[in-house]
């Protein structure tokens, strides 16, 4: 139940303090009093979007507070489900700042905004003026169904069981896009591959090595050329040779004679040996030297294709035709392994449509057995509202594609009088017939649901009279077991109230404030009398006041 609301800097309010008791509460006040700015803050409780533009003063903050007793409504899973200390007393803020961003708490713990709706419809229920557009709408029509087959549970699995296999078709989709892109490009990678594997590079300087070759094997004679005359001048009669061998024999003479000499001549002794050493390597070199026309054919042609392959690929080294090669590799794999991606994502799909299907058919069960109870009840409730001759009928179609609350069409008909047919909400009722069927959903629904509080924001719209008088008796009836706050302009309605508030204005120079109050047993006579009779109170207002009053207690 709702014990307190605040409401600071919102709208056209700047501080309010109301407090709330049990039963039936009514709100009254001239039009454009302010009367739904107090909606307009309790739907912020709700979870609503938040907007900088109702902040009255910009430089301050909004702040909504609303203090509910929940001592009676059984609510200890939803605190354990997000979290949070359970009290009986549970206070829920929203703030706005200038900038539009809002904070919720519960408890003073702050919460997101999808947990602040969760727990503010387990508390609150309320209908706007604009809430009967949604008996136009046949997916509110379904939820009046549910909340009668009282399958909660399961549509909320169904729901999580549909969002998944929406998941999972959504991936096969993408994955049978990347099939058929792999099919596309199977051949030309596949041809690519094999051109490299045919290769067979060595990672190993290969190519390098390769172009040494050629080089070496086109100037074969040129190198033996050169090789041999090098040899010649170092080890022929009067070569480098031969002199070296002088000279030493020449220091080895003296060495007995001049100090040092010895070290000269073990020096030149190793230059010797070192040109010896090199003669050999170059006559080592000349004979391994040869031109031979079929070699360089092989190597050139080696070269040629390593070169072609570089050039496709825009590629400056053969490490990177090697890289390349494991790449097209593993595309090659990947496109095969996405086949049995494919099936088993598809065999995953078909498993998670069964189930879905045997859901829909318990859906579907629970909500037909539903029609004859939403039926008799709505009927009574409005026979009770001067609707004696209307009925109301729900019409049934099965789809043959799963939907997110199953594959049942279902709308609510209405015939509104003797001799008339069924036909959609929209074409069958006047405003005030719709009103009527609202507030008997509303009704059926309260029981059901077991919801502590539920406001109505003139939801009487459309009536006057003995159907106004009725439509009171109705809430006056709901309010036995739940909180019922109503907006009106119906003085039959108000009279029926245990706490009556007006909703007022009041300007001066610098801007207007909206108000609420509540009424003294004199204050509502006087107020009901002037809803009677408008802003003169007449005694015979006044006279009919007190009577609406007696009826009403």
């Amino acid at each position: 139940m709702l014990n307190h609301l605040s409401i600071q800097n919102y709208a056209l309010i700047e501080k309010l303090e109301l407090d709330f008791s049990d039963g039936l509460s009514i709100i009254t006040g001239e039009t454009g009093a302010g009367k739904s700015i107090l909606i307009g803050a309790l739907s912020l409780i709700l979870g609503e979007r938040a907007d900088s533009k109702v902040l009255q003063n910009p430089g301050r903050k909004c702040i909504v507070e609303a203090c509910f007793d929940i001592s009676k409504d059984g609510l200890n899973d939803l605190f354990v489900k997000h979290d949070l200390d359970f009290d009986n007393i549970t206070i829920i803020r929203r703030e706005i700042n200038a900038a539009g961003k809002s904070r919720a708490f519960i408890n003073d713990t702050p919460i997101k905004l999808a947990q602040l709706k969760d727990f503010a419809s387990k508390l609150l229920d309320i209908h706007s003026q604009h809430e009967k557009l949604l008996l136009y709408n046949p997916g509110f029509h379904l939820e009046i169904i549910d909340a009668f087959a009282r399958h909660e549970e399961l549509t909320n699995i169904y729901k999580l069981d549909y969002n998944r296999f929406k998941e999972t078709e959504a991936e096969l989709i993408a994955l049978e896009k990347r099939e058929k892109s792999a099919k596309a490009d199977f051949d030309y990678l596949s041809f690519q591959l094999n051109e490299l594997s045919e290769l067979a590079l060595d990672a190993d300087g290969e190519y390098e090595k390769l172009g040494e070759e050629s080089n070496s094997l086109i100037h074969a004679e040129e190198i033996k050329r050169g090789l041999q005359e090098g040899i010649c001048r170092l080890n022929s009669e009067g070569g480098v040779g031969e002199h070296l061998s002088e000279a030493l024999n020449s220091l080895d003479s003296l060495s007995s004679y001049i100090k040092g000499i010895s070290d000269l001549s073990n020096r030149l002794k190793s230059v010797y040996i070192e040109v010896n050493d090199i003669v050999s390597e170059m006559e080592s070199l000349q004979d391994q030297t040869s031109y031979d026309p079929e070699r360089l054919l092989l190597v050139n042609d080696r070269l040629d294709k390593i070169n072609t392959l570089l050039h496709k690929h825009s590629l400056s080294n053969t490490e990177e035709l090697i890289d390349l090669e494991k790449s097209l590799a593993q595309k090659l794999n990947d496109s095969t392994s996405i086949r049995s991606e494919v099936n088993e994502k598809r065999k995953l799909l078909e498993i998670l449509r069964g189930g879905l299907q045997e859901k829909s058919r318990m859906l579907s069960k629970g909500r037909m057995n539903a029609f004859p109870e939403i039926e008799a009840i709505i009927n009574k409730l409005l026979e009770k509202m001067a609707m004696e001759d209307a009925e109301i009928s729900v019409r049934y179609n099965k789809l043959e594609e799963l939907g997110p609350t199953g594959n049942d069409d279902i709308e609510i008909l209405l015939k509104a009088n003797k001799g008339s047919g069924f036909a959609e909400l929209g074409k069958a009722a006047s405003g005030g017939e719709l009103s009527r069927v609202m507030l008997a959903i509303k009704s059926s629904i309260c029981d059901l649901a077991k919801l502590p509080t539920m406001i109505f924001d003139e939801i009487d719209s459309g009536i006057s009279g003995d159907v106004a008088d009725k439509m009171g008796n109705l809430m006056l009836a709901m309010a036995r077991t739940s909180q019922i706050i109503t907006i009106t302009h119906l003085p039959q309605i108000a009279s029926k109230a245990k706490i009556h508030y007006l909703a007022y204005k009041e300007s001066d120079l610098d801007k207007t404030r909206t108000f609420i109050k509540q009424l003294s047993d004199d204050e509502r006579l006087d107020e009901i009398a002037k809803m009677l009779s408008g802003e003169e109170l007449s005694n015979a207002a006044l006279e009919n006041a007190k009577a609406l009053l007696k009826i009403g207690d």
